[in-house]
């Protein structure tokens, strides 16, 4: 009777053990699942954040090339403008060399 009991106590044993064992298989299985659900999102806003760079890009490269044609564009523009007020600078100079000749004269 003895060994029925410790086979039975046996039994009952293994079938906790087992039974302990599933739920931590569940429970790793759940963890297996909500990590997959979270690797699928954010895969998805890994692509989308990758299509928002490189739109930022593109916009970049669009943007230097602009600034660079303000750049040329203001260069040129105070390159000639600076010499309008040489010219003018000179024109003044021998309007005023002229109207003193204009002045000794009379």
């Amino acid at each position: 009777m003895y060994k029925m009991e410790s086979i039975q106590n046996y039994n009952t044993q293994l079938d906790k053990c087992i039974e302990n064992m599933r739920e931590k298989r569940d429970a790793v299985n759940r963890e297996i699942t909500t990590n997959e659900e979270e690797k699928k999102i954010l895969l998805k806003n890994i692509k989308e954040f990758q299509k928002q760079l490189a739109n930022i890009e593109e916009d970049l490269i669009k943007c230097n090339a602009a600034r660079t044609k303000y750049d040329q564009s203001i260069q040129e523009i105070e390159t000639a403008y600076m010499r309008i007020l040489e010219s003018s600078q000179t024109l003044l100079h021998v309007l005023k060399a002229e109207s003193s000749k204009i002045s000794e004269n009379e």
